[in-house]
């Protein structure tokens, strides 16, 4: 996927490729890829969690015990430059996370989805 193509949706080749000031990596933790609209709301995919600012208010789940809700709602999304995914916590709660339409609705979508199915396997 073309670069051009992502407006908010980042993959990362490098660690120090993140640039979200609340979010420190823990040691071997590894950013995947990320939905970042602004400063106060934007979500965060790395081998260990998944986290999300949204509306100024940070939640995030250990991805390796979590589990696929909902990718989004994609049908009309030509008016609409982001949709909602949802996983289920741990503790049975829901956490969102952003997702863009389009083309590269698939970054999240199947960032998520393989990184719980990778889990899933082990």
């Amino acid at each position: 996927m073309e670069d051009a193509n992502l407006k908010y949706t980042q993959i990362f080749k490098k660690i120090e490729e993140v640039n979200i000031d609340e979010v420190i990596l823990a040691t071997e933790e590894i950013p995947i890829c990320s939905t970042i609209l602004d400063k106060h709301n934007w979500s965060l995919l790395t081998t260990q969690r998944l986290i999300t600012k949204k509306e100024g208010t940070i939640l995030e789940t250990d991805i390796e015990t979590a589990n696929n809700l909902k990718y989004g709602d994609f049908k009309g999304y030509q008016d609409k430059e982001i949709t909602m995914g949802k996983v289920e916590t741990s503790d049975g709660e829901e956490l969102e996370y952003f997702i863009e339409t389009g083309k590269t609705s698939m970054v999240m979508v199947q960032g998520v989805k393989t990184r719980i199915q990778i889990q899933n396997r082990i």
